[in-house]
């Protein structure tokens, strides 16, 4: 059985139910649309598959990648000591003009990771996709006003 459409809720920003492909009840609650529409009191919306993982992709984006907040150095080491770190990369250099990143081992959820990223000796978090391109990311935290705040 290969389920190509499912039941979503806008309201909920996620999947209710599968669509079981020969009778077109929900695959684990086997009930109709409607039927469901009348248990969840939302209007749910019947799409494919790959339309409700771009939507669940839009969610995660708005409700996680809120930008960057600076953190101490203690806390980014906690974060690349608990796991194996997801694409370690640093520069060599002077240290005000090198950069390091990495993320947690673990996702988020199944497109993102929380990264931290070090500018000369300022550490920053924030949350984005997990094949963000390295030159974006250290955007992301410039673009930041945790970035834009004065050293303490």
């Amino acid at each position: 059985m290969t389920i190509t459409h499912v039941f979503w809720s806008p309201t909920k920003t996620r999947t209710i139910d599968a669509e079981h492909p020969t009778t077109g009840r929900g695959a684990y609650s086997g009930l109709t649309l409607q039927e469901l529409n009348t248990r969840e009191g939302v209007t749910l919306q019947r799409m494919t598959c790959e339309e409700a993982y771009q939507l669940q992709t839009e969610a995660d984006r708005a409700r996680y990648c809120t930008g960057a907040d600076e953190v101490t150095a203690e806390r980014a080491d906690d974060a690349l000591c608990c796991l194996p770190p997801y694409r370690w990369t640093r520069t060599a250099g002077v240290a005000a003009t090198s950069w390091e990143a990495f993320a947690i081992g673990e996702p988020l959820t199944d497109r993102l990771r929380t990264w931290f990223v070090r500018l000369g000796r300022r550490w920053f978090e924030l949350i984005e996709d997990r094949a963000i391109d390295y030159a974006d990311l250290i955007d992301a935290v410039k673009a930041s006003p945790a970035f834009h705040r004065a050293e303490a």
